[in-house]
């Protein structure tokens, strides 16, 4: 299958039109079209619904478009590398992170990159951990800073930091006078969290270490920013769980308090694809972090 019309099914599939698809690519929908069937034929099978309203993806097209993703990123990845060799230019390198990242490790990560590869210009997004590593597999991230230690065969995980969990609490709580706490003191407190599928990891953890306390975790707010949570917590909403990195979000009336329990160790971790590792710029960036 040729790339272009792989391009072209990707760029219809995601805006859902033929018409908008056309405009952005610069060429006609007769071509497109025409690009598009071409396509099917070699599929083997229908990949696009067209109507007068909407054009929907198919079963096989589903099937499809997430290898099709990947070996377009893998193509412009192949393209990048040797217009670096043939000019002697370091490109640009995709690095996504969580939030909390960004006041723990984010910055020696950065600046580790820009060590190794100084002139290196870095594209930053910022993503939830399921969606890092979708787009890790994908091939549109080439490094990941994640939550949690997600085992995945075809990624190599690299530990950048282990921090424990806090609970954070309104300085009016009775249990903001205590130096720490347990678990089983916050079973009668309402407790607010990031959604399940933003992240998952912290969620199943703060879950599991509330079952291990003698109760079951039923949030009574849940918010996906954590600087979100630490403000309904100074709004006397309830209170919340965070890594302690989080601490440096200085609130009035809001306090961080150690947490007794085993297993309250949060871990952020730096993914990348196992066939990417030996790549140019990437070998050295891994061989430094890995001994950080």
């Amino acid at each position: 299958m040729e790339i272009r019309s792989l391009k072209y099914f990707v760029a219809v599939a995601t805006q859902e039109s033929f018409r908008k698809a056309a405009a952005n690519l610069h060429i006609s929908q007769s071509a497109l079209s025409q690009q598009i069937a071409k396509l099917e034929k070699r599929a083997g099978g229908q990949l696009l619904l067209r109507n007068a309203k909407q054009t929907t993806v198919t079963d096989l097209g589903k099937m499809l478009l997430p290898q099709a993703k990947k070996i377009i990123a893998e193509a412009n990845y192949t393209h990048q590398i040797i217009q670096q060799a043939a000019v002697g230019q370091a490109g640009s390198l995709r690095l996504s992170f969580v939030y909390s990242a960004a006041f723990s490790v984010l910055p020696s990560v950065v600046a580790s990159i820009q060590e190794i590869l100084p002139d290196v210009e870095l594209d930053f997004v910022e993503a939830i951990t399921d969606t890092q590593i979708k787009k890790i597999h994908e091939g549109e991230f080439d490094l990941a800073i994640v939550r949690e230690n997600f085992p995945s065969s075809d990624l190599l995980h690299i530990p950048l930091l282990m921090e424990p969990l806090m609970l954070v609490i309104h300085k009016d709580n009775p249990l903001a006078d205590k130096s720490s706490v347990y678990m089983s003191d916050l079973a009668q407190e309402s407790i607010m969290i990031s959604p399940r599928e933003s992240a998952m990891g912290l969620y199943d953890q703060v879950s599991s270490l509330c079952h291990r306390g003698g109760f079951q975790l039923r949030p009574s707010l849940t918010a996906v920013q954590f600087p979100t949570l630490v403000g309904l917590v100074a709004a006397q909403r309830g209170v919340t769980i965070l890594p302690s990195s989080m601490s440096v979000l200085q609130v009035p009336k809001v306090e961080y308090i150690p947490i007794e329990d085993e297993g309250t160790i949060s871990t952020l971790s730096l993914i990348v694809r196992r066939d990417r590792i030996n790549r140019p710029g990437l070998q050295g960036i891994i061989a430094k972090l890995s001994n950080t």
